[in-house]
């Protein structure tokens, strides 16, 4: 059974990806199962203290994305660092079929609020 644990964002829609036996869970009451997946969300003492308690069991599998990485990254040591939102302009220099509904020139925003600095 795979267990889904709610950070915040993104955990529904992960729930309805996956097929099979599953559960999903808010972080204060995360349950036994053969693996786990850490969902995205907002920097949180109470949910990082909680995630990383569940990373370092032994043997259990963790998929972990967005803030749920920062959280894996900080059970083994490292360290985040808060970034600035920035924006940022681009330029297509070759078309692509990924990129079709684009135009040439485009603005991204990096929304990624921490990144992992060791």
């Amino acid at each position: 059974m795979i267990a889904i644990v709610d950070n915040g964002i993104g955990a529904q829609e992960i729930s309805r990806t996956i097929r099979g036996s599953k559960i999903f869970s808010a972080t204060g009451k995360i349950p036994e199962a053969d693996a786990y997946i850490l969902s995205d969300g907002k920097m949180d003492p109470k949910n990082e203290k909680a995630n990383i308690a569940l990373i370092q069991q032994i043997g259990v599998p963790v998929l972990a994305i967005g803030i749920g990485s920062i959280y894996l990254a900080k059970a083994y040591g490292g360290t985040a660092k808060e970034l600035k939102l920035k924006t940022d302009k681009l330029t297509m220099k070759q078309k692509s079929p990924l990129f079709l509904d684009l135009k040439k020139q485009f603005s991204v925003v990096d929304s990624q609020k921490y990144f992992i600095s060791d």
